[in-house]
Parts: structure tokens; sequence; C-alpha cells
């Protein structure tokens, strides 16, 4: 398991690895061209044998189906979309916003969420 305070995740990592799919993408042929859905929310979880389990996992991976996410990533042609949830975008996105970071609110099935455009 591993701890990454949620600051870090919406500093230098994404436009990085968009960076890095972006290149990738603009020598590889479409068959080994690479799309990365990526959902970001915060919380605790809980470790046992398994591996993790809590709610906060579940709300993620609903962000992550989201229909509506799902069909934006499908039509699009950039090589990573990026869904976070409210929760997340208030707390720590809003704050550092620049004003491309403003994304698109959406409705998942039970929650709030925003594409990051």
């Amino acid at each position: 398991m591993a701890v990454i305070p949620a600051g870090a995740l919406t500093g230098p990592l994404i436009p990085h690895l968009d960076a890095g799919l972006r290149r990738h993408n603009k020598v590889a042929s479409a068959a080994a061209a690479i799309q990365l859905r990526i959902a970001l929310h915060a919380g605790q979880v809980h470790a046992d044998d398994h591996g993790v389990t809590g709610q906060v996992l579940v709300h993620l991976f609903r962000l992550l189906d989201a229909p509506a996410f799902r069909q934006y990533a499908a039509a699009s042609s950039a090589g990573l979309t990026l869904v976070v949830s409210d929760d997340l975008y208030a707390s720590v996105i809003r704050r550092a916003e620049r004003p491309r970071d403003r994304g698109k609110p959406v409705r998942t099935r039970s929650h709030a969420a925003r594409f990051i455009l």
C-alpha cells in the first residue's frame, strides 16, 4: 500500500504521465497506442491479508467506470483522461487552480466529479 499526499498527485505526476504518453503515442502504431483513464479521490483504506478495502475504493472505481467518463475518454484523442472526485477537487485542486484545471462538472451514478480537460 502506498501513502501519497493528495497534493503530490495534482502536482507534476499527471503532467509527466501525459507528456510520456504523448511521446509514446506520437511514434507508436495505432495498435500500440496507449489511452489511460485515471480517477483521483482521497480517503482512508483498510489493509488486510487480501489487500486493501474501503468505501473510498468503491467511490474511486465508480468514478473510473462512470458511463459519462468512459464515453468522454473513448471519444477523446487524448492519451490521458482524468476524473477527480468533488471532495478532492474542492480540498486540493481548486486551491492550486490554474485556468485549465477548472474541469467539467459531471455526475456519476451516485457522486459528483469533474473531468480535468
